[in-house]
């Protein structure tokens, strides 16, 4: 009886088909800039100054920090004005929870062909091991900027009602649908957030720039590819690539405040 090598066999087949190029499935990167929640960030949103289960404001107005702020963001004061404080507000959208659960999810073999010979070879993808990054924003495409003059004692309330796109990335051209399914949000697909917001008062002689983001919850997850034969997978022929995901589920309101 003779022992087939079959490792050789199929890396000679991979040789002479060529093994297939990853394909970007979505050309947008996922958001990146981070809220201060856990750990050092890129933006310092500053103390907690108060918190409910649909909203929290933090603040920045130490010299130092706003000078930072000034600094990173590109930032032109007005001429005769001074940068006294920044606010920060994350709104949640009423359908949205504020906290999010990590989720795990198991393997799915796509083997293609309903027929498989002793020779068949194909690869097989499936998404594995999503996890939640937390929440991210485009910091330098607000969906709203303003700038409001005092006096304004109550403020000003923004009524939001906005659709906008999920998104996906995958490295191994993962479909929408798959991906969806893993990550529990449909990632092809506008969303609409809605929420009343109101700013800060401006004083007399005060001046406020507004400016509001989408606030997004974004998750990873591997996605995998194995070389099998004749239904069995063939050893060390696993590759690993990351995908991401990402879903609208509220507002950032970021407020400059300006003495003159």
């Amino acid at each position: 009886m003779k022992n087939f090598k079959v490792l050789p066999f199929v890396l000679s087949l991979i040789l002479l088909f060529g093994v297939v190029s990853p394909a970007m499935a979505n050309s947008q990167d996922a958001p990146s800039d981070q809220l201060n929640f856990t750990g050092p960030v890129s933006y310092e949103f500053g103390t907690l100054d108060s918190s409910t289960p649909l909203q929290d404001e933090y603040i920045v107005n130490d010299r130092e920090s706003l000078e930072q702020i000034i600094e990173s963001e590109n930032i032109e004061v007005p001429e005769g004005y001074e940068l006294s404080s920044v606010t920060t507000t994350v709104v949640y959208d009423d359908a949205a929870i504020k906290s999010f659960k990590e989720e795990q999810s198991s393997v799915q073999k796509n083997p293609g062909d309903d027929i498989v010979t002793p020779m068949t070879t194909y690869w097989v993808k499936s998404i594995e091991n999503v996890r939640t990054l937390g929440e991210r924003f485009y910091a330098d495409t607000p969906l709203y900027s303003d700038w409001l003059d005092g006096p304004l004692p109550k403020g000003f309330t923004y009524t939001l009602s906005d659709t906008v796109n999920a998104g996906y990335k995958s490295e191994l051209g993962m479909s929408a649908s798959d991906i969806s399914i893993k990550v529990g949000f449909d990632v092809a697909k506008g969303h609409a957030i809605s929420r009343n917001a109101t700013t800060d008062p401006v004083a007399s002689g005060k001046r406020l720039n507004v400016k509001i983001y989408t606030n997004y919850l974004v998750k990873e997850f591997d996605e995998v590819r194995r070389l099998y034969m004749g239904g069995l997978e063939i050893p060390n022929m696993k590759e690993t690539y990351q995908g991401s995901a990402w879903k609208p589920i509220g507002y950032i309101l970021r407020q400059y405040h300006y003495n003159s």
